[in-house]
């Protein structure tokens, strides 16, 4: 629903735009609250890896492993080592490296902004080596070569000078969902990337949980906000005057 009505004033703004230009009564303080507008619906709706995820997630319906078909799936269950890996940042104490199975390495730069701190990221790296995933029905590879992590916890967090670096990672047994294609490959079912929605991605469970429980606000908080911005943006356009003790309004 919220996306539908970003489209609608997205379309509305360039129909209110093109008709400014037919009519010749294009004005600059009318771009203004229209270009803030359009820009903040366009960060809004723009597309991400994360929102992908979401949005296949509740269309699909999960597999068991030990039926799952061919084809782009949704799976779920505990990630388990083939060969372990050295994280670029190492782990926290009472952490077995022998365990981890991937790791996400960002970096980002910090600026002063007017409201605290901004972060710009110039670097990212992911790394995970094949693993199997497991359920109550049996287990399946993972050729996790191009596997995008999907809003995972922070496991080290530093700073240096006027960067942020920051590290995921994947260990095992923890709870993960994974969508992507089942494809069969030398007589073995595997995961690999969908390429029909260019998809293959791994969140973990307790965040997915807590994705769900903030959804409904993010969308209220959307709608809320395109609301207010459009009556903002109808304000400044108004041309309003008092004559004879007569309100007149127009655009």
């Amino acid at each position: 629903m919220i996306k539908t009505i970003g489209k609608i004033i997205i379309s509305l703004i360039v129909a209110a735009i093109a008709l400014m230009f037919m009519t010749a009564s294009l004005r600059f303080e009318f771009l203004i609250p229209l270009f803030i507008l359009s820009i903040f619906i366009i960060i809004i709706f723009a597309p991400s890896s994360k929102k992908k995820f979401f949005k296949i997630e509740a269309k699909l319906p999960t597999s068991k492993i030990r039926s799952v078909a061919m084809g782009l799936v949704e799976i779920k269950g505990s990630a388990k080592v083939i060969k372990p890996i050295k994280p670029k940042m190492g782990l926290k104490k009472n952490t077995k490296q022998s365990r981890c199975i991937g790791y996400q390495y960002t970096i980002d730069t910090i600026s002063r902004g007017e409201n605290g701190p901004d972060y710009d990221r110039i670097h990212t790296e992911t790394h995970i080596n094949d693993f199997t995933l497991s359920d109550d029905t049996g287990s399946i590879h993972i050729s996790a070569s191009d596997l995008e992590f999907v809003d995972f916890p922070i496991h080290i967090k530093k700073t240096k000078g006027n960067k942020r670096y920051q590290q995921s990672i994947l260990m095992e047994n923890n709870k993960v969902m994974i969508i992507g294609e089942a494809a069969r490959v030398n007589q073995q079912v595997v995961i690999r990337r969908e390429a029909s929605n260019n998809i293959f991605s791994i969140a973990r469970m307790d965040m997915i949980k807590e994705e769900k429980k903030m959804q409904p606000l993010y969308s209220s908080l959307a709608l809320h906000a395109v609301i207010a911005l459009v009556l903002i943006a109808i304000v400044l356009l108004m041309n309003v005057s008092l004559d004879n003790q007569q309100l007149n309004i127009s655009f």
